[in-house]
């Protein structure tokens, strides 16, 4: 038997926590670090274990690696995100 959770990380909150900025902390809405230790120490003590939804892949804009793959055409971890240059519409804009 186990809990899922879904992603607690620090994330703006722009897609309800898949947007992670920071994978090593918690975010304060969902309280501190100490407290999911708590809780993993709990639910281990009843015989549960402790689901986390990691997903690397949704970083948000505000995590370092992605301010860094924006930075520049060949910052070291650019290839880490798909980028494209914009299209231009027909009114020339982009």
């Amino acid at each position: 038997d186990f809990v899922w959770l879904s992603p607690f990380y620090t994330s703006p909150m722009a897609d309800f926590g898949y947007d992670v900025a920071n994978y090593t902390d918690v975010d304060p809405l969902f309280g501190t670090l100490a407290d999911f230790d708590a809780l993993l120490d709990a639910a281990h003590a009843r015989g549960l274990r402790i689901m986390v939804d990691f997903v690397p892949n949704h970083t948000s804009d505000q995590h370092a690696w992605f301010k860094e793959s924006r930075d520049a055409r060949d910052a070291a971890k650019r290839d880490w995100y798909v980028w494209r240059d914009a299209r231009v519409g027909a009114d020339g804009e982009r």
